[in-house]
């Protein structure tokens, strides 16, 4: 192959490669996605990207990285992933909600608040996520499985679609079906598994409290006493007869309650 021809067929396959990227990306990644390795090959390729560059084809974005000038703008919102795998973000810049397919997701969860580049088209907006503004959440519940000395956290959220990869130094004496809280520490495309850190043990998978305590984690909500109430519940004593003059009693009133005989705690 002549070096003219060859110097086109770099050329195409640079631009091919670069219409696919939305995100900001660096000259060595280019040069992993074409998979050059002849150091000649190598200089065709960069003197190529700074050709765009010069041609304002490409647009330096910050120290080292650099964006393709697509046809189409960038909206920030909300992401509503759904169960499925696919999400919308609802945007105050755009009348209709932005659709987004998995492969353009990246690492953005559900209510995550991101940017994406709205691609034009003729049919309903769609987009790719190039940025998380602000996470929903950093910590996730879920189940884990033990395989060897990894732990693998399996979420209970129908919105999360990846598992939670936990180091065997991370674990923190979680057990093999426990029921844990973790915090995510590599958040990483949707094809991978995340990577965290077992903050919480919660107890056994099925058990009723530790799967009260899950729905309570779940969605932020205090799932433990501060010492100071534990202390404080530690003193009251079971001795009824002592709790007696402190209660207005009803013991001889007709009362209806949804409580079953053995409750211990009817106000």
């Amino acid at each position: 192959m002549s070096n003219k021809k060859k110097k086109h067929d770099i050329l195409q396959r640079l631009m091919i490669c670069l219409d696919q990227r939305v995100r900001p990306f660096s000259r060595n990644q280019i040069l992993r996605s074409l998979r050059v390795r002849d150091g000649a090959d190598k200089q065709k390729v960069l003197a190529a990207i700074e050709d765009l560059i010069q041609q304002d084809r490409i647009q330096p974005v910050s120290a080292g990285m650099l964006r393709m000038r697509h046809k189409g703008v960038e909206m920030e919102g909300i992401l509503d992933l759904n169960s499925n795998g696919f999400g919308f973000v609802e945007s105050e810049q755009s009348e209709t909600d932005i659709f987004v397919a998995p492969h353009a997701l990246h690492t953005a969860q559900h209510k995550d608040k991101v940017r994406v580049f709205v691609h034009k088209t003729k049919r309903r907006p769609e987009g790719e996520v190039i940025e998380v503004l602000q996470r929903a959440r950093t910590e996730l519940v879920g189940v884990l499985q033990m395989r060897g000395d990894l732990g693998f956290v399996v979420p209970d959220s129908r919105h999360v679609h990846q598992n939670i990869r936990v180091a065997a130094d991370k674990l923190h004496n979680a057990q093999h079906h426990d029921k844990v809280l973790v915090q995510v520490t590599e958040w990483t495309d949707q094809e991978k598994d995340l990577v965290g850190d077992i903050v919480d043990v919660l107890g056994k998978s099925g058990e009723n409290n530790a799967e009260m305590h899950a729905i309570l984690a779940e969605y932020g909500l205090p799932y433990k006493f501060e010492p100071e109430v534990e202390h404080a519940a530690a003193q009251v004593s079971e001795n009824i007869s002592q709790e007696l003059p402190q209660r207005q009693d009803f013991r001889e009133v007709t009362t209806f309650t949804i409580d079953p005989e053995d409750a211990t705690r009817i106000f």
